[in-house]
């Protein structure tokens, strides 16, 4: 028999992008701090590095993607190359996981929130895989503005 845990919320994917916005902005929303920003920084946070990652296939060297896994966020779990040289856009990244395909995206490096909305009642399968949302994610870094859009 097969168990699931979770807590079903609906959300909006507005609702989705304004979670992210507050935890991009460490817990701060419109110069209120609704959040403490040491809970923020700690639901951020790894505890479970890539390398303790389990199943096996969630720590895959193989892989593009390199999450730990915080307090209900999975984090990026590398660092940037040796001597700084070059940054990823996922430096300092998280992401929330939801059903069917959810996700809340967090880019820091960006300053970008990326989501995805799936209305799970009437799509209960998985929209989307992770690598399609990878991929997507990853269209958009490409796409952003590297400065004033025009």
């Amino acid at each position: 028999m097969l168990f699931r845990s979770e807590y079903a919320m609906y959300l909006s994917a507005r609702d989705m992008a304004r979670l992210g916005l507050l935890m991009l902005r460490g817990g701060n929303w419109a110069g209120n701090q609704l959040i403490p920003i040491s809970w923020v920084a700690r639901s951020l946070t790894n505890t479970t590095p890539f390398e303790e990652m389990n199943p096996p296939y969630l720590r895959s060297f193989g892989a593009p993607e390199r999450w730990g896994f915080g307090l209900m966020w999975w984090a990026w779990d590398a660092g940037p190359y040796p001597g700084g040289i070059y940054v990823t856009p996922f430096q300092g990244a998280d992401e929330a996981r939801g059903s069917a395909g959810q996700y809340i995206t967090i880019l820091p490096a960006k300053d970008m929130v990326l989501v995805h909305k799936v209305y799970i009642d009437v799509y209960p399968q998985p929209a989307i895989s992770q690598e399609e949302w990878d991929t997507i994610t990853n269209m958009a870094i490409s796409a952003a503005c590297s400065g004033p859009c025009r």
